[in-house]
């Protein structure tokens, strides 16, 4: 097993003219994050995206690896020739690590993988022409509309809401944690900001938001751990404060 950095990985590709590859790509302590396959430079478009700004939970854990001075780590899982056998092996490794969107595994690969593969063969240039003329263009409000439209009235069935919830109630530590690294990331704490400005929540969103918070403040564990953090978080300002006096009487 070799790990590359993107540099390395782009040269191990010319190594290999032609051929449909399948990459793994890792954080820098070896946890996987995302299966991919394609070929020529497809490989490098992940870590320009994430340069970009793109919003997305792949491109806040390249960001954070880039800010921690280290590299995004690339392993290929295979060299094939025809797209067929890349797409099921791709699957194969998605169904292996398992998705962070399901709550299966680590990847934050949003499909099951193995789709679309012999188009992309035939029309990647032309899907890249298109991806970059519309990136960075917001949506109309038109537009919005419509899908918001579409989306309404589709509920969740009950027994995925089930095994949801089941999941969150002995997961919760590490699902936390999870959010708390995507919110760390600047980029996408400013472009969350400016897409939620002037959002209104419906009456019955509120409603459900505060029925949520009571069944949250009922449970001991929860409660205890936001006094915890809550009485953390008073301290820390009470030192800042206390901080911020002492460097003023300094200057004065």
């Amino acid at each position: 097993m070799q790990f590359f950095n993107l540099s390395e990985a782009c040269s191990e590709i010319r190594a290999h003219p032609g051929e449909v590859y399948v990459y793994v790509m890792h954080r820098p302590d070896g946890r996987p994050f995302y299966v991919g396959v394609g070929t020529g430079k497809r490989i490098t478009y992940h870590e320009r995206d994430a340069a970009k700004g793109a919003l997305g939970r792949k491109c806040a854990i390249i960001r954070k690896i880039v800010r921690s001075g280290q590299s995004v780590q690339y392993l290929f899982a295979a060299w094939l020739e025809i797209w067929d056998a890349a797409a099921a092996e791709e699957k194969r490794l998605i169904a292996l690590f398992g998705r962070h969107d399901l709550r299966q595994g680590p990847l934050s690969n949003r499909t099951d993988g193995g789709e679309g593969l012999v188009g992309l063969r035939r029309t990647e240039a032309h899907a890249e022409k298109i991806s970059a003329a519309l990136r960075g263009k917001p949506l109309s409000a038109e537009h919005r509309a419509k899908l918001a439209k579409a989306k309404l009235g589709h509920r969740m069935p009950q027994k995925t809401r089930a095994a949801m919830a089941d999941w969150h109630v002995k997961n919760r530590g590490a699902y936390a944690e999870e959010k708390r690294e995507l919110w760390r990331d600047p980029q996408f704490r400013s472009k969350m900001s400016i897409a939620l400005r002037g959002v209104k929540r419906s009456e019955e969103f509120r409603q459900k938001n505060r029925l949520n918070q009571k069944i949250k403040f009922s449970d001991p564990e929860f409660l205890a751990r936001w006094s915890e953090a809550r009485n953390a978080g008073m301290q820390r300002a009470k030192l800042a404060r206390s901080q911020a006096r002492a460097e003023k009487s300094e200057r004065q």
